[in-house]
């Protein structure tokens, strides 16, 4: 009997260890402008490679509490004649580009909610009727700290039952078998006491004296939930209680915060599957600047010949990627035209290496048609088309 549960624990131990995260938490609420696309990619490509066989992810908050129960889902009204008590909607989409991005970039995320007093299932039934589609999407989140948010809950957000947690989960595994619940506090007491089914448990506790406490009390929150998935979120900066010190006192004077704490909490915490730096201090550690070189190039590959790729997805609304290859360094244009042959954006006019590239497209100021864009060296030209819809 020793052996069968210790081959349960090993098999599970081993199941948590074949998949790793790593990335981001973004939110409509952060300080400053909210970045473009492709800030989210490269970001979560850069925390990712910190840690070995790490794939970039995130959390993607597709909703904003905004108060008196109030859910404002960042997408419009699906236009089915439905009135939804507690929801409001936007009159456009502004997750559908990044979305579209991360689907050609691999980046991957859950779609989380601040619900307030909006009803769970219809909210899960409207962000993945409308974002199932995209390959990114691995599962739903719930933000547990919004969930029925009031004075009656101390301002904690209600306690999830087994009933609701296990209805919810149903419901998300009903759009894929292999999508993932993920349910977010820093109090196991507002989690559901008994179910666990595949839920995955997010702790975003903050204002920690020290990275050995915060590692402490994460360590806690993996073993409290050993046979199942968790996740931490970190990178905070208030001071909850008011003593005039925060999380930044002590992973501000570290030379690598994200990979510096990431690996005390996979090293240290077996079942930990993601860990993501918050979107309100992200951009201190990555500036939008630094961060937005537009063109990548990949080391160490061979290159045989001059080619332009197809811009991939083909068509798109919003974001896309151009790869190219050039065999002989030299000055290099890349360049977009109209069907009139009018130039619309030069994107590379540079002296560049041998080597294979990708550039990162934003057409947010394109309107819908058919274009096509050139590579240009002293001695080739090449050429393709790309439909823009909107």
């Amino acid at each position: 009997m020793k052996k069968f549960i210790l081959f349960i624990l090993l098999t599970c131990a081993m199941v948590f260890a074949e998949q790793r995260y790593a990335g981001f938490r973004a939110s409509r609420v952060m300080p400053g402008n909210f970045p473009e696309p492709l800030y989210w990619s490269k970001v979560g490509h850069i925390i990712a490679d910190k840690f070995e066989e790490a794939q970039p992810a995130g959390v993607w908050i597709v909703s904003t509490y905004w108060g008196n129960g109030l859910c404002r889902l960042h997408f419009p009204h699906p236009g089915n004649g439905k009135n939804y008590e507690h929801i409001s909607f936007d009159t456009r989409d502004l997750n559908e580009p990044y979305l579209d991005l991360f689907d050609s970039t691999g980046v991957r995320v859950w779609l989380q909610v601040e619900s307030g007093d909006a009803d769970m299932d219809s909210l899960i039934s409207l962000v993945m009727d409308r974002y199932k589609h995209h390959q990114c999407v691995i599962g739903f989140g719930v933000d547990n700290e919004w969930y029925f948010n009031s004075a009656a809950n101390d301002y904690c957000g209600r306690k999830v039952s087994d009933g609701e947690a296990e209805r919810w989960e149903t419901a998300v595994k009903s759009y894929n078998s292999e999508y993932t619940l993920t349910l977010k506090h820093w109090d196991t007491d507002n989690m559901p006491p008994n179910y666990r089914g595949n839920l995955v448990f997010v702790d975003d506790s903050q204002d920690f004296g020290s990275m050995n406490s915060m590692v402490n009390e994460f360590k806690y929150w993996g073993n409290y939930y050993k046979n199942n998935p968790v996740i931490f979120q970190f990178g905070y900066n208030s001071d909850v209680d008011n003593d005039g010190d925060s999380d930044f006192d002590w992973w501000g004077g570290f030379d690598d915060p994200v990979k510096t704490i990431g690996n005390e909490l996979f090293s240290k915490i077996s079942n930990c599957l993601a860990i993501y730096w918050v979107d309100f201090t992200i951009k201190d550690l990555f500036p939008i600047n630094d961060v937005l070189t537009k063109i990548d190039r990949e080391s160490e590959v061979i290159v045989e010949g001059f080619q332009l790729q197809q811009n991939y997805p083909n068509p798109f609304n919003g974001n896309t990627t151009i790869g190219f290859q050039i065999n002989q360094p030299g000055h290099v244009k890349l360049q977009v035209f109209d069907l009139q042959g009018r130039l619309v954006k030069s994107l590379v006019e540079e002296i560049l290496p041998v080597g294979k590239y990708q550039y990162y497209l934003s057409v947010t100021d394109f309107s819908t048609g058919i274009y096509f864009y050139q590579l240009i060296n002293d001695e080739n030209v090449q050429s393709r088309t790309m439909l823009v819809l909107k």
